[in-house]
């Protein structure tokens, strides 16, 4: 009986994660070549996710690459494209239910804001490479405390200028 219990826990947790490729540039429309492009952020993570079976019956649906990338360009305000992108595909299998999915982790390239930053601000900033969007309630020199929700809770936090993006 614990045989059975464990190799069910072992389905449902089952999963294959292959590194696809690198890539230095992945846009999804034309860049424009003359304009000034500054790195907004790094370590941006997007990603495509679908069902391919129900009751092994297949789907046949496959994750997007374009959806992928274009999620994580559209987390930065101004976001353009991606610069040193790492591409994986992942399959989840569970008891009755199989997914895919394409993951892309970059730096998110695009044209700076050209308004400044204010008290009471919405702005947007990453951390441990999670992006999170926060208000303004002071700033001192070169850096800003931003109140911000992370796991639904009120966190504030002193960031440097340079590293927030107006909302």
């Amino acid at each position: 009986m614990k045989q059975f219990l464990f190799l069910c826990v072992v389905t449902l947790l089952a999963s294959c994660t292959a590194r696809m490729g690198d890539l230095t540039t992945v846009s999804t429309r034309n860049v424009d070549k003359s304009a000034d492009y500054q790195e907004l952020s790094r370590y941006v993570k997007g990603k495509d996710r679908v069902l391919t079976s129900i009751l092994f019956i297949p789907i046949y649906s496959r994750p997007n690459f374009e959806e992928a990338t274009e999620d994580a360009v559209k987390k930065i305000p101004n976001g353009e494209f991606l610069r040193n992108a790492t591409i994986k595909s992942r399959y989840r299998w569970y008891l009755l239910w199989t997914t895919e999915e394409i993951i892309i982790t970059g730096d998110v390239w695009g044209e700076d804001s050209p308004t400044t930053l204010t008290v009471g601000s919405t702005v947007t900033f990453t951390s441990r490479r999670k992006v999170y969007e926060g208000e303004i309630l002071k700033i001192e020199g070169s850096r800003a405390t931003v109140k911000y929700m992370k796991d639904g809770k009120e966190k504030v936090k002193e960031v440097d200028l340079s590293e927030l993006f107006l909302k």
